[in-house]
């Protein structure tokens, strides 16, 4: 009775975790509301940029509706978290970025200081939201 009382908390914890394994924060991920892409594997060097080949393999980039596409260079996880240094594509602008996950299992993107991202609209810069929640895109089986 002991050892189920002590393996309850442990359960429960493996359970909210995401995908429940230490590999969390490797996926590609979409936010639909801004139609971005973020592609992420923190535990090794395996993803390639769609048009930036020559650059070879990264731990991230984001994508879609922004002016550059921005790739990881640096990054730490402690824990539920991880803080992740972004770099445009012309190393002209940088944005740290923290990524936690939701009670239902989604990626909570958090810019750190002043938010660099941006995309052009109408010939204005229009500024991607600081906090911003992104799904696990499903992988495409052939």
């Amino acid at each position: 009775m002991k050892k189920l009382l002590l393996c309850l908390p442990l359960l429960l914890l493996a359970s909210w975790m995401p995908e429940g394994d230490d590999h969390a924060f490797k996926g590609t991920f979409y936010n639909k509301e801004n139609d971005i892409t973020i592609a992420l594997d923190l535990y090794d060097t395996t993803l390639v940029a769609p048009n930036y080949s020559f650059l070879g393999k990264l731990n991230g980039y984001i994508s879609g509706k922004l002016y550059d596409t921005w790739f990881a260079t640096s990054h730490k996880i402690d824990q539920q978290k991880a803080v992740v240094n972004f770099t445009n594509d012309l190393g002209s602008d940088e944005q740290r970025v923290q990524f936690s996950w939701g009670k239902k299992g989604e990626l909570i993107y958090e810019a750190q200081g002043s938010n660099a991202l941006r995309r052009a609209e109408n010939r204005r810069w229009i500024k991607i939201p600081a906090k911003m929640v992104f799904v696990r895109k499903e992988s495409k089986q052939k």
